[in-house]
């Protein structure tokens, strides 16, 4: 399996977004989970660069306390790199 790898975020922008983690390894065990129950939530951007959903409607239960939020990622064989994470539409219109 894939080793996942940061770029260019810190755990304070993780914080900033407001997307219910606290710490890396929090997030990571969810984008693991998804990575290998959920892989029809990828959307391809260009070539290998992907992004990933979480939304409440989508998790389910065990995500519920998880607002929308975007990853965006590309990969290689050996490591998946997340470049940035961002707040999806769902969420920008909970906090209005």
């Amino acid at each position: 399996m894939r080793q996942i790898r940061w770029e260019h975020i810190t755990e304070d922008q993780i914080r900033a977004i407001g997307c219910g983690f606290q710490r890396f390894d929090e997030m990571m065990l969810v984008l693991e989970e998804v990575l290998c129950k959920h892989p029809e939530c990828f959307h391809v951007i260009d070539g290998t660069r992907l992004s990933v959903c979480f939304t409440n409607d989508f998790c389910g239960e065990s995500f519920a306390d998880i607002p929308a939020l975007r990853m965006y990622f590309y990969y290689d064989q050996y490591n998946i790199y997340i470049t940035a994470v961002d707040v999806g539409p769902e969420y920008d219109k909970e906090i209005s």
